[in-house]
């Protein structure tokens, strides 16, 4: 019974820094935590750097299984009053149950409501595009209690989450399926 227990418990001592060392080489191939420069009133993280940054994090072609990295390991705020952006990039990206009970904001810092789920919607033709592609929103519980969606548009930085809501949630999983 005693060996079990040493073997399980030498188990984790060596597993845990592999799973760190996952993590660092991609920290350290990308040089995160990125510092979060914020704009406006509230003071909201740029959204280009989020964009930026979760797009480099997908790109990953060597991310090896089991690397978790949290918001606050990929961006680095020094401040308390800071406010994330719900992209459609990083609605994208981020796993799937990250902002799921959080609180959101719209730009100007009144409550809208409680993030439920994504969902991903298909837009076709239009001026832009020959064919389709596929943009990546979200639904929402109101105040009220009825449930919403935001509509097909670009989110760029509309609605927005509190720093520290989101900040020792995942914000990227190697492990994550493939969309």
């Amino acid at each position: 019974m005693k060996w079990i227990l040493n073997t399980a418990l030498l188990l984790v001592l060596i597993s845990s820094p592999l799973w760190a060392a996952q993590c660092e080489t991609i920290t350290g191939e990308l040089d995160l935590p990125v510092k979060a420069k914020t704009r406006g009133k509230p003071r909201i993280i740029r959204w280009e750097l989020v964009d930026k940054t979760m797009d480099r994090l997908d790109k990953l072609e060597d991310a090896e299984p089991g690397c978790r990295l949290t918001f606050s390991q990929v961006f680095r705020n020094d401040r308390d009053d800071v406010y994330l952006p719900l992209t459609n990039t990083l609605i994208r990206l981020a796993p799937e149950g990250t902002f799921n009970g959080l609180k959101f904001y719209s730009r100007d810092g009144v409550e809208q409501g409680t993030y439920e789920q994504r969902v991903e919607f298909e837009k076709t033709g239009g001026l832009y595009a020959r064919r389709s592609y596929k943009i990546y929103i979200f639904q929402y519980t109101t105040p009220s209690g009825r449930l919403m969606k935001v509509g097909p548009q670009l989110l760029l930085d509309n609605f927005i989450i509190k720093w520290d809501d989101v900040k020792d949630r995942i914000a990227y999983n190697s492990d994550r399926e493939e969309f």
